[in-house]
């Protein structure tokens, strides 16, 4: 897929990719300097940015400060179609890119990195060539936060969950609803969402800011990718 998004910012086309952004960190950073480079944008169709719950948490941390944040607890449920079958990018590029995004989006990169990638193939030398079904990652950001990161299957009805841990308030957010407790785990606050369509939100974002480049200032700039 790299090499056609290489013709088409040479040809000198805007581009809004499914996501991933890239197969990884180096290739993702070449692609959009890449683009930069030749004046065109290169943007990952992200859509969970525009979806209410993530611009609730994302409006909420602002106003608390994310320096008050300690830990994160977040889960993706895995679903069977979500499993690679053959060798490419696994479990956490494929079903997990939304929400590694939102803690990347808020919190920044992590500074370290800890991960244990696991793939239940039978063939012990043929785990080496395949990608992971499922993983658990430990994350300390900057500040001290630190976020567990888990992908795995489980009987939840929930696709996703995020746990975020604070000084003096704690938060879940959900697909469908957004809470805040204090730290005796009294409700302060809940929102509850019905079904949106951010892709659509997504969409006019990006036609916007090539329209009107000069007026319109975009939701997520492409270094946020």
């Amino acid at each position: 897929c790299a090499e056609y998004v290489r013709l088409a910012i040479a040809k000198k086309c805007n581009i809004l990719k499914l996501a991933p952004t890239a197969s990884d960190f180096e290739e993702a950073a070449e692609l959009i300097q890449l683009a930069s480079g030749n004046g065109v944008k290169y943007v990952t169709a992200c859509s969970s940015r525009f979806a209410q719950p993530f611009v609730v948490m994302k409006n909420y941390l602002t106003e608390v400060g994310i320096e008050k944040i300690y830990f994160i607890n977040a889960f993706c449920n895995l679903q069977q179609n979500d499993i690679p079958k053959s060798s490419g990018m696994g479990v956490l590029l494929n079903a997990c890119f939304e929400l590694i995004d939102a803690l990347v989006l808020n919190f920044s990169l992590p500074q370290q990195l800890y991960a244990l990638l696991t793939n239940r193939a039978p063939d012990k030398k043929q785990r080496q060539y395949l990608p992971e079904e499922s993983a658990a990652i430990n994350m300390h950001f900057a500040g001290g936060l630190v976020a567990n990161f888990v992908a795995a299957t489980s009987t939840s009805a929930e696709s996703w969950s995020l746990a975020v841990h604070g000084r003096e308030t704690n938060i879940t957010v959900r697909s469908n609803k957004f809470r805040v407790y204090d730290n005796e785990n009294h409700l302060l606050q809940e929102r509850r969402f019905s079904k949106s369509e951010p892709e659509i939100e997504l969409l006019n974002d990006f036609a916007q800011s090539i329209i009107c480049p000069d007026e319109y200032k975009p939701r997520y700039e492409s270094s946020a990718d």
